[in-house]
């Protein structure tokens, strides 16, 4: 299954790493490619403690992060199922 997740924050990069540990492909995604990445770089940091602490081999770790794509929305187009995880500012 395809995954989107708007909004590359603690929540949903929680939520993009679940998915992407399940096996699935994700697309996390934020409104510029510079927070999209940076919500990326801390799932790997996440994946690398799990390594660190003998709960997860390397190789797999490093299978979770090649599942995980980053982007605006646009790339969500054909998503199987999309997750909104993104910041709320009422102005």
């Amino acid at each position: 299954m395809k995954v989107g997740i708007i909004g590359a924050g603690t929540m949903g990069g929680g939520i993009a790493q679940v998915f992407a540990q399940s096996g699935h492909e994700v697309l996390l995604c934020d409104i510029n490619d510079e927070l999209a990445q940076k919500g990326k770089a801390r799932i790997v940091k996440s994946l690398d403690k799990l390594v660190a602490k003998g709960k997860m081999e390397q190789p797999e770790a490093e299978a979770v992060a090649q599942r995980l794509t980053t982007g605006t929305k646009e790339i969500c187009k054909d998503c199987d199922l999309i997750v909104e995880a993104a910041l709320e500012d009422m102005q």
